[in-house]
């Protein structure tokens, strides 16, 4: 694959649009779904709680949230306004029923109000926070007094290889995420790392190691 296509496919991935919007979001959808998953079993969702989502894509795995825990009040937050059509289509019964709200935003103000949520989640959106520190500083504002964060990545040491990852991504891993908390009073309180085989965005069966960060707010 060229440059230009290169560029083209890591624009998709952080803001899907256009005619590819969708062929892209949904090759997310397939490939993060386990990650998905890891990161909802760490996130400890309880009944009642006010679930925040950072990147809620084309909203198809939303319904997990429901599946153990019906009473839940779910909000999403998403830089594509194609993802965001798709996300209202896909969860109509349950926007409906005012259990999901979705909204578009800047990338980096979360509009809601300190301590509203209960739990925040996000899945492979930290490589393209343009000011991660200070976004992280959001999100330690929303969140309520003894809540939980969960940010679920792809390891650094993965991420380096694939070629469309030169082009607006940020790597991570264990140690560059503790020094993004150094400023922000989180406690880690887990991370957990796996293996999994996927078909990569090049088209190619690799093993790619992916991490959950749990982290809470113990200090107002």
């Amino acid at each position: 694959m060229d440059t230009e296509k290169l560029k083209i496919l890591a624009s998709q991935l952080k803001n899907p649009h256009g005619e590819k919007g969708l062929q892209v979001a949904e090759m997310m959808y397939q490939t993060n779904l386990s990650m998905i998953k890891h990161a909802l079993q760490y996130l400890d969702i309880a009944d009642g709680d006010t679930v925040l989502e950072i990147g809620y894509g084309n909203g198809k795995h939303i319904p997990l949230l429901f599946e153990k825990t019906p009473s839940i009040l779910y909000q999403g937050l998403e830089i594509s306004p194609l993802m965001y059509e798709q996300a209202i289509i896909e969860n109509k019964r349950q926007i409906l029923n005012q259990l999901v709200g979705l909204q578009l935003y800047n990338g980096r103000d979360i509009p809601f109000s300190e301590t509203f949520f209960d739990r925040i989640f996000t899945v492979n959106t930290i490589y393209f926070w343009e000011f991660p520190e200070l976004f992280l500083k959001e999100l330690y504002r929303v969140l309520k007094l003894g809540g939980r964060l969960i940010i679920s990545f792809i390891e650094e040491s993965f991420m380096e290889k694939m070629p469309f990852t030169n082009f607006g991504f940020t790597y991570y891993n264990k140690n560059k995420i503790n020094r993004l908390l150094k400023e922000i009073p989180f406690e880690m309180v887990d991370y957990q790392t796996e293996k999994e085989n996927i078909k990569s965005k090049m088209g190619e069966w690799v093993e790619r190691e992916f991490s959950t960060v749990s982290l809470i707010k113990n200090k107002e």
